[in-house]
């Protein structure tokens, strides 16, 4: 298990979290789901380090290695696919003998192998992204945070994306902590499920082993999750 005790954070004198704790999983995927504001993407910036002051009593997560998937690709654009992914990599990997077969397997696994030459603003929107998935999962890493990853896909691309992600996710089962508001991706995606609430926000309501869920006991949970969040204000 992962687990940070204690955490409090504000911005401008607004509370957002105080004395909060979560626990998670190794190698499996957890979900943090709430609306707008709850929290959400400040707990992942809080436990990379892109987000400073702030207090936490005790956290498994110091000094773990992480990858990040963004909202958007965040590809650097004066670099090809081929250099964006070789940009993540470290020094002993970049000497590796088989780098391009490295590289090129990882955009084998998005379909993208044939666009290693392309630079970004040559790629769509949904091709961008499985980039940076690939790019994401070809770095050494304890584990993968992703923010909303899909959002703005229409369903057709936000599928195909998912399930590349999951093929990828399958062949190394990584920690992943994943944060969406949206409840058909939670339980499509994720082991576990934590509805974040109130403020400060704290774990108001959990959803385990989603996975060996029958459709039937989803259809109830995401009923009961739905109305928490429609209770939000």
């Amino acid at each position: 298990m992962l687990k940070i005790e204690k955490l409090t954070k504000s911005y401008d004198g607004n509370l957002i979290f105080e004395n909060f704790d979560l626990e998670i999983e190794k190698n499996k995927i957890t979900c943090l789901i709430g609306k707008s504001g709850s929290g959400k993407t400040t707990l992942l910036n809080v436990l990379c380090g892109i987000t400073e002051e702030f207090t936490m009593e005790e956290s498994d997560f110091t000094n773990l290695s992480y990858s990040y998937i963004f909202q958007e690709p965040r590809l650097l654009d004066w670099y090809t696919v081929y250099q964006n992914m070789k940009f993540v990599l470290s020094k002993d990997e970049v000497n590796h003998k088989d780098l391009k077969k490295h590289i090129n397997n990882y955009l084998k696994m998005v379909e993208l192998e044939n666009f290693s030459h392309y630079y970004p603003n040559q790629l769509s929107g949904g091709m961008a992204q499985r980039v940076s998935i690939a790019r994401a999962f070809i770095k050494d890493f304890d584990v993968l945070l992703m923010d909303e990853p899909f959002k703005g896909l229409d369903p057709a691309q936000k599928k195909q994306l998912i399930d590349r992600f999951m093929d990828m996710w399958k062949k190394n089962r990584k920690t992943v902590l994943f944060v969406t508001h949206l409840l058909e991706e939670a339980f499509y995606i994720s082991n576990d499920i934590f509805v974040l609430g109130d403020k400060p926000a704290k774990i108001v309501y959990s959803c385990k082993n989603v996975y060996k869920m029958e459709d039937e006991e989803k259809e109830r949970e995401k009923e009961k999750i739905w109305q928490i969040l429609e209770s939000q204000t």
